[in-house]
């Protein structure tokens, strides 16, 4: 346990650390290398004795492309001036262009590592490939863990889920799939939830919703339980394909599953009954959010809002934007319009 002085002095280095990460960031988005040099001449010499500290400030450095540049300039004047760059540096660096969803950074400064004596490791890569995922560069993404197989770095779970989520945000549901059920199963890798779920996403997009569903009751297979995160994207699945009963009983059993319904999850399914027309249970839903202590959204009253338009119920329309203020909702364009076009489905309906 640190004693009253020195913690008292980490604390004045943290103060210190946090003055200075705010005067680089608001340098710009094209710092000069000798204005960064000035502001970090007094803590190069503390950086010496204490690299955790450049660790930290590398770290804080996740605020747009502006923040990434700034991480690969530190680190390439941390070598210029004698201050030796170690994994965490580096892993810090590489971190806040992942966080900044800065790809092109992320990956440069992983090339540029050897030339800093410093080794990748699995860290190194899995916040490489969760920048690629970001920039759905799912072809850097299957190059980065071919590189960690090369480098007798075998991808852990973390790596492979962002292998999966690049590849399901690029639309290439297919290999995402065959990631999950034939190559983490080969090396001995255990899936994990979010590799469940950007998979089960990557056949929503694609109307696969039947086989959305056989992936979320397989998760159990690999002693995983499915939480409200992973059946909301089985019911989104379901809203795309326009199959709101199956959207419906997945919500209906949730609570067996062990899953606990999520406003997430509640309006995926009442997404999924307007896109049904079906406005009785889409409002059912709505009222049974109250009882469940979970407080409708925009998205909830304009799914049900355009629930109701779909079948020309203008009334029900009505008074759902009516009541929106009363649960401090401001209606936007998409209520107004679900709303005034229930209103002229009545009209042609009365003319007819």
């Amino acid at each position: 346990m640190p004693t009253p002085v020195a913690a008292a002095v980490e604390t004045k280095a943290a103060s210190r650390q946090s003055v200075v990460l705010s005067q680089l960031l608001a340098l710009g988005s094209a710092p000069r290398r000798e204005e960064i040099e000035s502001l970090l001449a007094p803590e190069l010499s503390r950086w010496r004795t204490s690299p955790s500290h450049a660790t930290r400030l590398l770290g804080g450095l996740s605020q747009g492309q502006a923040a990434s540049d700034l991480a690969e300039q530190i680190l390439s004047l941390m070598q210029g001036s004698r201050v030796l760059v170690n994994i965490y540096h580096a892993n810090a660096a590489v971190g806040a262009s992942e966080r900044s969803q800065q790809w092109r950074q992320a990956l440069s400064l992983v090339r540029k590592m050897p030339e800093m004596e410093v080794k990748p490791d699995e860290i190194t890569y899995s916040s490489a490939l969760s920048a690629c995922a970001k920039g759905e560069r799912w072809h850097l993404a299957l190059l980065l863990l071919r590189r960690m197989q090369q480098q007798r770095l075998p991808p852990n779970r973390f790596s492979y889920s962002a292998g999966i989520s690049a590849c399901e945000r690029s639309g290439r549901w297919q290999l995402a799939l065959s990631f999950l059920r034939h190559t983490m199963p080969e090396s001995r890798v255990a899936a994990d939830e979010f590799g469940f779920c950007s998979a089960i996403s990557g056949c929503s997009k694609v109307g696969q919703w039947s086989l959305a569903l056989l992936l979320l009751g397989s998760m159990p297979q690999d002693r995983l339980a499915p939480s409200a995160m992973s059946c909301s994207a089985a019911i989104s699945a379901c809203e795309k394909a326009g199959q709101w009963l199956s959207g419906l009983a997945l919500l209906g059993e949730m609570p067996a599953l062990r899953a606990t319904a999520d406003s997430i999850s509640c309006n995926a399914a009442i997404s999924a009954c307007e896109k049904g027309a079906q406005w009785e249970p889409a409002l059912c839903l709505l009222g049974k959010m109250c009882h469940m202590r979970l407080a409708p959204n925009e998205i909830s009253l304009n799914s049900a809002i355009s629930a109701c338009e779909a079948a020309s119920e203008w009334q029900l329309s009505l008074l759902l934007l009516s009541k929106m203020p009363d649960l401090m909702l401001a209606p936007d364009e998409i209520s107004y319009n679900a709303a005034i076009s229930a209103c002229e489905r009545a009209t042609w309906r009365s003319a007819a």
